[in-house]
């Protein structure tokens, strides 16, 4: 005959008889009780809880228990969360039966590891068996699309028309905003080409938590390429289906930028533009390392759309790799439409002889040669000690 309890006179059941546990192990093998096999399963996917890990979404899940066979013995399955130690739910296991007469729906758990224990008990005596839920967070991945300038700078242009110059690359970004890993099981990138056709390429693999992706989809001439996609699933722990689609286009922006001479530290380069066309702007910011020089920005004008610019670069340019670009800026993205990086040589050592160097001091600003500093220090410092002596024997003689 079935038994009818609350869920209050099961949880109060399961604590009178707490006087007399034993404890089982967490442990990936095989669960026994009273001579049968025992686990709680995940009602969704079937998983095994006990000496295991399930992973439930955050809207919940339920566990049942089941033996592997029927016991001549009603059973009371209690479910807790370890800590702080909270009652979840129990439900029966009745004599000749293997599996519970209810599920034990759970709920309400934080996101991540939560050890949790089943209690089973015969009469006075029960057994504890350890686990732990998984609640993972299913949210969709954040996607877009990046093209990589003349600079060789990515930009997001998700949903935009970028113009470009050149060479470019375009690759999909993908941030995994789950607590678990992406495996991708419908993922691609694809490539609209010009004049016509298309390239699909597969992304496979797995994304971590948290982590961010770069997936390659185009590299070639901005002229062979007119838009790109990004669209497809990945499963997460637990079953769970994300992902999501974004799309950009681009512009090819036709002409030529060039230097006269390469840029080295205190000489002057004339940067000239010859057709450049059609960009999204009416003029264009000539920037080194990022600042603004002189004359920038130079403005373009049909027919003929050209520039030209000189520009001093700085003798005081430090030693090291400097930039100077041709900039578009628009709708809040600058895109590089041309780059000249050259480097600046570290100035040669004077070697290691202080031979003639001066030196100022902090005090006066006055100019002092080092080899008389020293000199002068060691004739100042001979005199002080030979006036510390007589000092010292006047007063032991007084």
């Amino acid at each position: 005959m079935k038994l009818n309890y609350s869920v209050a006179a099961l949880a109060a059941i399961a604590l009178a008889a707490s006087s007399m546990i034993t404890v089982s192990p967490v442990h990936a093998d095989e669960q026994t009780f009273s001579g049968s096999t025992v686990d709680l399963t995940d009602s969704s996917s079937g998983d095994g809880l006990l000496g295991s890990t399930i992973y439930l979404p955050m809207s919940g899940g339920a566990v049942r228990p089941r033996l592997g066979v029927a016991i001549a013995s009603n059973v009371l399955v209690s479910f807790w969360k370890v800590s702080p130690l909270t009652f979840l739910g129990a439900c029966f296991l009745y004599s000749g039966t293997t599996q519970c007469d209810t599920e034990i729906g759970v709920s309400g758990l934080a996101a991540g590891a939560t050890p949790v224990k089943a209690r089973l008990t015969i009469g006075s005596t029960s057994t504890e068996f350890t686990g732990t839920i998984y609640t993972v967070v299913e949210t969709d991945p954040t996607m877009t699309m990046e093209w990589q300038d003349a600079a060789g700078v990515w930009i997001d242009a998700t949903g935009v028309d970028l113009p470009i110059m050149g060479t470019t690359a375009l690759r999909c970004a993908i941030v995994n905003n789950s607590n678990v890993e992406i495996t991708w099981t419908s993922l691609t990138g694809r490539a609209t080409l010009s004049p016509s056709g298309s390239s699909t390429v597969p992304i496979t693999g797995t994304l971590q938590a948290g982590a961010s992706g770069y997936y390659p989809i185009y590299s070639g001439n901005v002229s062979g390429i007119t838009s790109g996609r990004c669209s497809g699933e990945g499963q997460i722990a637990g079953g769970g289906d994300v992902g999501g689609v974004v799309r950009s286009r681009v512009t090819p922006v036709n002409g030529t930028i060039a230097l006269d001479v390469t840029p080295t530290a205190g000489n002057t380069v004339t940067i000239t533009g010859d057709g450049v066309y059609p960009g999204h702007a009416a003029s264009y910011d000539v920037l080194l390392d990022n600042v603004a020089v002189t004359g920038s920005p130079v403005s373009t004008a049909s027919p003929t759309y050209n520039f030209s610019l000189s520009v001093d670069i700085p003798n005081s340019l430090a030693s090291g790799e400097h930039m100077l670009k041709v900039v578009e800026t628009n709708s809040g993205h600058d895109v590089a439409f041309a780059a000249f990086p050259f480097t600046v040589a570290e100035t040669p050592s004077s070697g290691s002889s202080n031979s003639g160097s001066t030196k100022r001091l902090a005090a006066t600003g006055q100019p002092i040669d080092e080899g008389l500093l020293f000199g002068v220090s060691v004739a100042a410092l001979l005199a002080m000690l030979s006036g510390l002596a007589l000092v010292m024997i006047a007063r032991r003689r007084a």
